[in-house]
C-alpha cells in the first residue's frame, strides 16, 4: 500500500459485525483508500507492534460515532509515528501467531 499521512472524517466508517453476547456486537472501522473501503491494520514491524480496530460494544449511533472519533485520532497518531497501513489478508497468519501463540497451530497435510 502507498504511504498515507492521515485520514479525514469522510474517509472512515464503522461496520457492525457479529453479535458477541446479548446486544453487544463486534465493530470495526474501515478506511477509504483508493476508492475502496478496507479494514485497516497498522504495523510497526521493527518493534513488533500491531493495531487493529475491532471492539465489542452496544452499537448505538452515539457510541459508534465516539468510537470512530477515537479510532480516527489514534490511526492518524500511529501513522505520524511511522506505522504503516497494511492489508490484513497479507499479514493475518503472522498477526494471529503473534496475538494468539498458544492457539496457533499450522495445519500441514502430506500425501
Amino acid at each position: 500500500m502507498e504511504t498515507i499521512k492521515s485520514f479525514t472524517e469522510k474517509e472512515i466508517r464503522a461496520v457492525r459485525g457479529a453479535e458477541a453476547i446479548y446486544e453487544i456486537y463486534w465493530v470495526h472501522a474501515e478506511l477509504l483508500v483508493d476508492g475502496q473501503w478496507i479494514t485497516p491494520y497498522l504495523v510497526q514491524e521493527e518493534k513488533l507492534k500491531w493495531h487493529g480496530t475491532d471492539e465489542k460494544m452496544r452499537p448505538t449511533e452515539r457510541i459508534m460515532k465516539e468510537y470512530l472519533q477515537r479510532q480516527l485520532k489514534y490511526i492518524n497518531e500511529l501513522l505520524e509515528k511511522g506505522y504503516k497501513l497494511v492489508s490484513y489478508d497479507k499479514y493475518k497468519e503472522v498477526i494471529h501467531k503473534y496475538h494468539n501463540p498458544l492457539d496457533y497451530e499450522p495445519t500441514t497435510v502430506y500425501l
